[in-house]
This record gives C-alpha cells, sequence and structure tokens, in this order.
C-alpha cells in the first residue's frame, strides 16, 4: 500500500490484518520497518507507520503524554519528527488527526469504548498553550477538553463585564463550532467574514479546521 496516501486507520488495518497474532504492537522500530520495506518510501512514511505502533501498543500514553501526542499528530500529517524537540503543532492538525487516534485506540482496545477515551494529564494543557500560542481564543468543539485550560491562559474568567467584546466573540465563536463539528461549511458565504474583526478571525479559523486536509 501506499502510506502517504492512505489515512492513519487504513495504515492500522492493513498492519492488523498483515500481521494477525498482534506481535507487531511490541516489535522494535527496526524489525517493523524491515517488515515494510517496500511501503517505505523515505521517513514521513516510517514515522507513520511507528506513530501507528506507539499508539495502538500504548493508548494511555498517548492520551496522557503531550511529547507522545504530538508526534503522533506530525506523524500523521505528514511533518517530519524531531524527537528531541518541541515542535508545536497547528490546532487544525490535531482537530485532523484526533479522529484517527481514537479510531486507532478503539480497534485496538476491545475492552474500550468511545466514552472511556479521555485526554488527560499533560494534553489538555498542552492543546490550551498551542491555541494560545497561535492566537485562539476558542477550540473546535471536539477539543473541549482544553477548553478551560485556554480560557486561564487567554485571561477568560467569570465573564467579566469590561470582557462584554470578548464575551460576544467567544459565545458567538462556540456555537459556530458546535454546528462545524456536525456539517460541511457552506464557503460560499464566508465572504462575510473577511474583514479582520476578532469575531471574523476566530470563526475563519473554526472553519479552516473543518477544511483543512493534509494530503
Amino acid at each position: 500500500m501506499d502510506i502517504l496516501e492512505s489515512t492513519p486507520f487504513e495504515i492500522y488495518r492493513y498492519l492488523d490484518s498483515s500481521f494477525s497474532d498482534e506481535a507487531w504492537l511490541t516489535w522494535e522500530p527496526e524489525t517493523l520497518v524491515r517488515m515494510l520495506d517496500k511501503s517505505m518510501k523515505d521517513d514521513l512514511s516510517k514515522d507513520k507507520v511507528l506513530a501507528i505502533q506507539a499508539l495502538a501498543g500504548n493508548a494511555l500514553l498517548s492520551t496522557t503524554d503531550n511529547r507522545a501526542f504530538e508526534k503522533i499528530v506530525h506523524a500523521f500529517c505528514h511533518n517530519h519528527c524531531v524527537m528531541d524537540v518541541t515542535q508545536p503543532p497547528q490546532i487544525e492538525e490535531i482537530y485532523w488527526s484526533l479522529p484517527y487516534i481514537i479510531d486507532i485506540i478503539l480497534a485496538s482496545q476491545e475492552d474500550l469504548a468511545a466514552k472511556d477515551i479521555v485526554f488527560t494529564g499533560e494534553i489538555p494543557g498542552y492543546v490550551a498553550g498551542v491555541g494560545k500560542y497561535h492566537g485562539w481564543i476558542v477550540l473546535p468543539k471536539s477539543l473541549d477538553f482544553a477548553r478551560e485550560m485556554l480560557d486561564n491562559l487567554n485571561g477568560i474568567r467569570g465573564w467579566d463585564t469590561k470582557d462584554s467584546d470578548i464575551r460576544a466573540v467567544v459565545e458567538q465563536a462556540r456555537t459556530i463550532s458546535e454546528q462545524l463539528d456536525s456539517v460541511t461549511p457552506d464557503t460560499k458565504g464566508l465572504d462575510a467574514l473577511l474583514e479582520d474583526t476578532p469575531r471574523n478571525i476566530m470563526i475563519r479559523k473554526l472553519v479552516g479546521c473543518t477544511l483543512y486536509k493534509p494530503y
């Protein structure tokens, strides 16, 4: 299979069917790469496969450790992973990767249900920090686990009257965020969002999440 043209979940299913005894989850990285030699066209393919192996083999680490989470997101989005360097991804990349992370965990951990997959530990603070770093006020609904921490980082506490303008922007953006997770955005209506007001900038970011595709 062409790894760089396949989604993370498609690759997981291919690996699990090719090595059905599940031993591949505990193989050394070099062994797995060697077994897939013909599919490994470059380092991006290798990073993607090894991220899937790490995720399927240790779901708890991937949902609590910010370093593991970060590298999985980068690998899934075909970004070069530098293991000893912090590489804040884009929120759009996290948003796109999250459903694949959840699907692979569910497929590899038969005793888990979707409600059991919770991103805790370092990850909420990490995602909030990434959002703050990139200028986000509101995150997509699927990243609500980082919402409170992002509010704190942005100084949004208790909805003081002095923050009434920010409150209006946030409430409007959250309403749109909840709608965007379940529908395909109509880009024809985006002309009204071209003016760089705080509300429009935030809404453009949220719409951008639903449109982002790394390949």
